[in-house]
């Protein structure tokens, strides 16, 4: 069975809900496609605690992250 095909079928906590079964309590972690981040692009900036961080991908696919 694929994961997308488990997280379907799961269902028991709704999006965005917290998953009081995880060990950390914040549920399962969230999915993105690295379209959905890149678009048309190979680089985005994230801010993480006051912080950038660049998230690159490579001409062979690969993800680099560097501060």
């Amino acid at each position: 069975m694929s994961p997308t095909n488990r997280k379907a079928r799961s269902g028991s906590t709704p999006p965005g809900a917290r998953d009081p079964a995880s060990p950390s309590g914040h549920g399962r972690p969230n999915h993105l496609r690295s379209t959905e981040l890149f678009g048309s692009g190979s680089e985005v900036i994230i801010e993480h605690n006051d912080r950038e961080y660049r998230l690159r991908m490579t001409a062979q696919g690969k993800l680099i992250l560097t501060a």
